[in-house]
């Protein structure tokens, strides 16, 4: 597994208005450092998850790898919370420093995310009327570049969403659909390093046909989170990882827009 970097950018090699939002940057930084050990203890779960017997019938050419790979410590939703947390302050930090409100000492301001495109419009218009600064490359970005609404942009929905529910309870995930990386030999037939896609619990089941085979090595079975959350379309059956990965993507794109609108 390769570990991700945001290329963080640091005070003093960033422009006037960029160093205006260093705050949201540092949080993405954080981000990423929380899904860095994510990844870490997902390859510590996956190398618990070792195979146990390899049991073969040749007669039918099946055989049989019994492994443990159903176990997902809570530790897991508390680092997913971590890095989500971050991600959603992050956009929080641009805007405020975006609309250079009073409000930030108080945490009554908030990066405006709806469930649709009016919805977004009146709190922008709200804010303005609370005193909010929102020059209209800003007002202009946030509503038709980022689009944070159903129909907009779904990382940015689903970011929100996520952290709302860990904000009350930890996040919910299950061992989803694991890999298993084989090496045999079966007759004059050699198989090196050949990857399957297996069922996450105790047995993956493989066919090659009547006869022996002969493995060069023992089987590794490498195991994907996924979100088992309820309610959330944008997170069903998705990899934690990748997801993660992605709002992270998102979330620092959505920071460099607010930034260069700030600078038209």
């Amino acid at each position: 597994r390769e570990r991700w970097s945001s290329k963080p950018k640091v005070a003093g090699i960033l422009n006037r208005e960029q160093e205006m939002f260093q705050s949201a940057y540092l949080k993405i930084d954080r981000a990423v450092k929380h899904i860095n050990d994510l990844n870490d203890a997902a390859v510590s779960l996956s190398n618990q998850s070792q195979p146990v017997t390899i049991n073969s019938d040749p007669e039918a050419g099946t055989h049989s790898i019994q492994y443990e790979s159903d176990f997902i410590p809570p530790t897991i939703g508390l680092i997913i919370g971590d890095a989500v947390t971050n991600l959603r302050s992050a956009l929080d930090h641009a805007y405020s420093a975006a609309v250079g409100a009073q409000e930030v000492m108080t945490g009554q301001v908030f990066f405006p995310i709806r469930d649709n495109r009016a919805s977004t419009v009146g709190a922008l218009q709200k804010a303005m009327k609370n005193g909010h600064t929102v020059p209209k490359p800003l007002y202009d970005c946030i509503l038709d570049e980022i689009r944070p609404y159903d129909g907009g942009n779904a990382d940015i929905v689903g970011l929100n969403k996520l952290s709302n529910r860990d904000k009350h309870r930890i996040t919910t995930v299950v061992a989803g659909v694991a890999s298993v990386r084989l090496s045999y030999q079966h007759g004059i037939i050699n198989v090196d390093n050949a990857i399957f896609s297996a069922p996450v619990g105790k047995t993956f089941k493989i066919t090659t046909g009547p006869g022996v085979i002969k493995f060069y090595k023992k089987p590794e079975v490498t195991l994907e989170i996924i979100f088992g959350e309820i309610g959330i379309t944008y997170l069903q059956a998705r990899s934690v990882i990748r997801t993660l990965f992605r709002l992270t993507e998102t979330v620092n794109i959505s920071v460099d827009m607010i930034a260069k609108a700030m600078s038209s």
